[in-house]
């Protein structure tokens, strides 16, 4: 499933991340980032963590119990799963009446053909 855009909602984000550094904000909006596009998909492996915050080995290990507390049973998110499954819902939705409207239509040509 292709997720063009995250919802973010700032009053949320900034009421739980007001005592970030800089850095440790970079580095969970990159996590978040990364969680959205591989939809929950989050390694364990503290090389490719820094790699996907851009930090070094050393800056991640200082960064990485300050930013682990936004994360559950390894490196779930909660908030970000619960908009994968609002997105999934409504992708299935819109298929669903994409699919209906694309049969009425293919079978209302028939009729007019059929008709004429």
């Amino acid at each position: 499933m292709n997720l063009p855009y995250l919802p973010f909602f700032i009053g949320d984000y900034l009421k739980e991340t007001r005592h970030l550094t800089t850095e440790e904000h970079g580095a969970y909006l990159l996590l978040i980032l990364e969680y959205w596009v591989k939809q929950g998909a989050l390694p364990d492996d503290d090389a490719q963590l820094a790699r996907i915050t851009g930090l070094t080995p050393a800056k991640w290990r200082k960064v990485k119990p300050i930013v682990k507390q936004f994360f559950h049973d390894g490196w779930q998110h909660e908030r970000i799963d619960a908009e994968l499954e609002k997105a999934a819902a409504l992708t299935g939705k819109r298929r669903a009446a994409a699919n209906a409207r694309w049969q009425s239509d293919r079978g209302d040509s028939h009729l007019r053909l059929v008709n004429e």
